[in-house]
């Protein structure tokens, strides 16, 4: 490999890192919170193998699913991807997008000699490399239960397994699934919910 394309990744690392700083900050004039707190029982919808789907409010208003799977890491992945296939793909691209947005912000207030394609293949290859060296640090320390359940989420669901697995660092962080499990004890079960 060359000296520049190792200068490009770790400069382009580098603006991914500054970009993943959350850059929002609270309203101090948002409209205040005064939806009803539901307190009726979750409808099922669908049911597969090691899993249920169910909602919770009024379609018109706040309504979201509640993920309900059990069984090993590989059986609840497969689960949550057969139960919301189309739902898990959307929003993993959607982040995926919104990521690549922020990265392209981050390199576009620093210089503006970029073309847009450019900043798009940047963004893709850049992340996607930064993620995957991510998966490769974090291996040692990261319970193989991790990748079976991804593996699991990609076979369920159709995604390829390595954008899956690679996304899933940002969307299911070890911690995340620790905070989890470690929060459902003694009982056996995860719980995801989705809006």
């Amino acid at each position: 490999m060359s000296v520049r394309i190792i200068l490009a990744l770790c400069l382009i690392c580098l603006q991914t890192t500054k970009a993943a700083y959350c850059s929002g900050k609270p309203d101090p004039n948002a409209k205040q919170n005064l939806n009803p707190i539901y307190t009726a029982s979750p409808t099922k919808i669908k049911s597969v193998v090691n899993g249920h789907l169910y909602t919770i409010g009024q379609p018109a208003d706040n309504q979201f699913y509640i993920v309900h799977v059990w069984g090993t890491p590989y059986d609840m992945g497969k689960a949550h991807g057969q139960l919301l296939d189309k739902r898990t793909n959307a929003m993993i691209n959607s982040v995926w997008k919104y990521l690549e947005e922020q990265v392209i912000g981050a390199i576009n207030s620093t210089v503006h000699i970029f073309k847009p394609w450019f900043l798009k293949d940047v963004a893709d290859f850049g992340l996607d490399a930064a993620l995957d060296l991510e998966i490769e640090i974090t291996r040692p320390f990261t319970r193989k239960a991790f990748f079976e359940e991804a593996q699991g989420l990609a076979d369920g669901s159709g995604a390829d397994f390595k954008v899956n697995s690679t996304r899933s660092i940002i969307l299911g962080s070890e911690e995340t699934q620790t905070y989890l499990r470690d929060s459902l004890k003694p009982c056996k079960y995860k719980l995801c919910i989705y809006s």
